[in-house]
């Protein structure tokens, strides 16, 4: 299909060589892993010191921008912030993860949201769960997840290093065995640093993007009718997250020697939802399209029937336009949205005719199904905004 004659892409794009890919890539030099990615020069210099243990630390949706509306100027995490970096494309935990856990970008592992079409199934389905993500019944016909796969950059490391470094994997929570706390990661991160010979130490934690989800990523959350009787509000759920995060890892670079590093970022952040929009209130769009949309809510594929391209195109610029920008399937190719190099083939299937990308404050959904019903979600993330692709880098050590 043709393209539109005034491309509609976003004015903001992820940087990918100033990322949470570069992070990476930048330890994964440091241990001797080829990488063909950009690397972060600041960490590159720290690395040099010559540190025995990396501790690698990811706290779910702690985007840069709210976690400087909670915390002040003098916080500990603020002081030790070096940087502000991007995210990848989509923001969102799947692609942004896989990107962290493969050292490669979303268009080279696959993972572009947290539902795909696959057409071995002829249905949309969630990666994690192996479920219809529009019925919620379970893919009996195989496993999805099993048709997107990389190489993880524990296996990379060893490998490099012929089993020198050992790997603390804290990645997992809630399994036998791992932290169940934030005190409890940042303990058994030091505990892993404590052992002999070198350590690359991966935690990831699960909040606050589930607070946020459920609440909202603001610092407060404020009752109209207690704000009108001038009553402070109170912190919100992620605001009381991240202030616990903050804590807790200024109490750890205290416990920490002097052997080791702690790197800390996020995945992705996160923003505000207003509304959603329904695909099935946009006049007759939803007749346009082969399949349901996919992806997320503020990343979404669209693959269209046959002959409904300059239908579909009319029905975007007047429902659509103001919050979703919009790019060709040629367009994400040209202008790398979801990164450079070779596309994984799974990804070349999940991209349809045409992306559409959340640039406001609301997300696209579509009613399919009689059973189907969506998680009320405050907070959101996938899309191109600041509050949703800028991370900040932080850096702990006594060196």
């Amino acid at each position: 299909m043709g393209t539109l004659s005034l491309s509609l892409k976003p004015k903001l794009m992820v940087n990918y060589d100033h990322s949470i890919l570069s992070l990476i890539s930048s330890v994964l030099k440091h241990y001797g892993v080829q990488t063909p990615y950009k690397t972060l020069p600041a960490v590159d210099e720290e690395l040099k010191k010559g540190y025995k243990n990396i501790i690698f630390m990811v706290f779910d949706a702690m985007g840069d921008v709210p976690m400087k509306n909670i915390l002040p100027p003098e916080s500990f995490l603020r002081q030790k912030q070096i940087d502000t970096i991007h995210s990848m494309y989509p923001s969102t935990t799947a692609a942004c993860m896989t990107s962290l856990y493969s050292g490669v970008p979303p268009i080279v592992h696959g993972w572009l949201g947290w539902q795909a079409y696959f057409k071995e199934y002829d249905k949309v389905v969630e990666y994690f769960t192996n479920r219809n993500f529009y019925t919620k019944e379970d893919i009996t016909e195989g496993k999805a997840a099993d048709l997107v796969q990389y190489e993880h950059i524990f296996d990379k490391i060893k490998k490099a290093t012929k089993g020198e470094v050992q790997i603390g994997d804290l990645s997992a929570p809630f399994r036998p065995g791992r932290p169940t706390s934030i005190r409890q990661l940042c303990e058994k991160s030091l505990k892993f640093a404590d052992q002999e010979g070198r350590h690359f130490i991966f935690a990831y934690w699960p909040d606050p993007d589930h607070s946020g989800h459920l609440t909202s990523p603001e610092a407060t959350l404020s009752n109209p009718t207690e704000a009108k009787k001038g009553k402070v509000a109170p912190p919100s759920p992620y605001a009381q997250v991240v202030r616990a995060i903050n804590q807790r890892l200024h109490t750890m670079s205290k416990k920490m020697k002097d052997d080791t590093l702690i790197l800390v970022t996020a995945d992705h952040g996160m923003m505000t939802l207003e509304r959603a929009i329904y695909a099935n209130d946009c006049g007759n769009l939803v007749d346009c399209l082969a399949h349901p949309i996919s992806l997320d809510e503020r990343i979404t594929s669209i693959f269209l029937k046959p002959g409904k391209e300059a239908e579909f195109k009319k029905l975007y610029m007047t429902y659509l336009k103001k919050d979703f920008a919009m790019m060709s399937r040629e367009e994400v190719f040209k202008y790398h949205l979801f990164g450079e190099g070779e596309p994984h083939s799974k990804a070349l299937d999940f991209i349809g005719d045409y992306v559409l990308i959340g640039i406001t404050n609301k997300s696209l959904r579509q009613r399919y199904g009689e059973n189907y019903t969506f998680f009320d979600m405050k907070g959101v993330h996938s899309g191109m905004t600041e509050a949703e692709i800028n991370v900040p880098l932080i850096m702990i050590s006594k060196k």
